[in-house]
């Protein structure tokens, strides 16, 4: 037994390496911060006072076997979804935390294995309160599409911009920071699949970052529970909309829903509810969508009386008067023909 597990553990070794020398061989870059001044081991993170200077101090790597160009800019950190994290590319302009750092973005070439530092100057602003604020600053390389088809082996036409970011993270008293979040306006649509998805905006008021929790509950109109789920968001950043998309599994039939929440961050609890309708067009437009993905959606013949027993009718009546109309006109042609016999036998 403890020789099969040597051999695994051998095995997985094996592969460790096999794998992080294959990465090393395709990777673009690697970025790096000094960490000197920094009370993370991971990042740059420090304690400040309104009106510091900060310097923070990175390195770009080419650890690839080509020379490349990198583009070293400062940005800010915002909520993607469901408490993830984005940043932006480095034409959008900072307009939050990112303002802080007064270094424009700057390109760099480097050959294969070579280096370049690269110094950053934050100026905390004197009007800042207690909290905890978050940038940015990103590495961010092109490869056109013709490298990328080369290099993956895959054809494709579409040019890459990677990037490899390092979030700035200064607090300021922290101890004392505003715990403030709402729940912004709810708005729901139809994917592609023809499944419907609502999306639930959770906004950060206050000045620290925020994961909160929360239960969400679907409801048809007579109350039957459809959906129910809890969820936390992952990091919600100050000034920032992070969005939990509710994804409902199967496809609504025409009615009137509400989804209702409950939101928990810190000690705080936001309860609402959100009201929507399916109309008979959007049911047709989702089979539609289901259908066109080669997955077909079966109504069932209780439930399409159900929901179009209003065109069953007028399909019905219009039947029932044509077949009125007809049988009126078969009747007057028939009356119509006895008297002709009958004048033909008088004659």
């Amino acid at each position: 037994m403890n020789k099969i597990k040597i051999l695994m553990l051998m095995i997985l070794v094996s592969f460790i390496m096999y794998s992080t020398r294959t990465y090393a061989d395709n990777s673009i870059s690697s970025f790096t911060a000094s960490i000197e001044n920094s009370q993370s081991s991971t990042g740059f993170m420090k304690s400040v006072k309104p009106g510091d200077e900060v310097k923070v101090k990175v390195k770009v790597n080419n650890v690839s076997k080509k020379e490349k160009e990198f583009t070293i800019y400062p940005t800010d950190v915002l909520s993607d979804l469901r408490g993830g994290w984005t940043y932006p590319l480095k034409e959008n302009v900072p307009s939050l935390f990112g303002t802080w750092i007064k270094e424009t973005p700057e390109k760099v070439k480097l050959k294969p294995n070579e280096s370049k530092e690269f110094v950053f100057t934050v100026n905390v602003p004197k009007d800042t309160k207690p909290g905890q604020y978050i940038a940015a600053i990103v590495s961010q390389e092109f490869t056109p599409a013709e490298e990328a088809t080369v290099t993956s082996g895959m054809s494709t036409q579409t040019n890459f911009n990677t990037q490899l970011p390092l979030q700035v993270v200064l607090n300021v008293d922290i101890e004392k920071s505003t715990r403030k979040m709402d729940i912004g306006k709810l708005s729901h649509t139809f994917n592609n699949d023809g499944l419907l998805t609502v999306f639930v905006p959770h906004i950060n008021k206050g000045t620290i970052l925020e994961k909160p929790q929360g239960i969400l509950i679907l409801k048809a109109k007579d109350g039957t529970v459809l959906v129910k789920e809890t969820y936390t968001m992952d990091s919600v950043y100050v000034k920032t909309t992070g969005l939990y998309d509710l994804n409902v599994p199967n496809i609504l039939t025409p009615g009137k829903y509400e989804l209702e929440y409950e939101v928990k961050y810190d000690e705080a609890t936001l309860r609402g509810t959100y009201h929507f309708q399916v109309t008979t067009a959007d049911l047709m437009n989702a089979m539609d969508k289901a259908d066109n993905v080669g997955n077909p959606y079966d109504l069932g013949f209780w439930a399409f009386i159900k929901e179009f027993w209003i065109w069953i009718i007028v399909v019905i009546s219009i039947i029932i008067l044509l077949m009125i109309v007809i049988i009126i006109l078969l009747l007057r042609r028939r009356k119509k023909d006895e008297k002709e016999e009958r004048v033909k036998e008088v004659t």
